[in-house]
């Protein structure tokens, strides 16, 4: 039963995530950070390395 609770929890958590990136206003609620933070930082980490690779290859 624990490995269905946490599927459960996990689904749950995506739409959060979503809602948080459509709403980042509600970020400021005294709470921790969004969960989708940590993605969206990975996300922006991997860009800057695509974009840093182009610059490098051109040269």
């Amino acid at each position: 039963m624990g490995l269905i609770e946490r599927k459960n929890s996990d689904v749950g958590r995506k739409p959060a995530k979503l809602s948080d990136l459509l709403r980042p206003k509600q970020k400021s609620a005294g709470q921790r950070p969004a969960p989708g933070t940590n993605g969206l930082i990975f996300f922006l980490l991997v860009l800057v390395a695509l974009f840093f690779y182009v610059l490098l290859v051109k040269r």
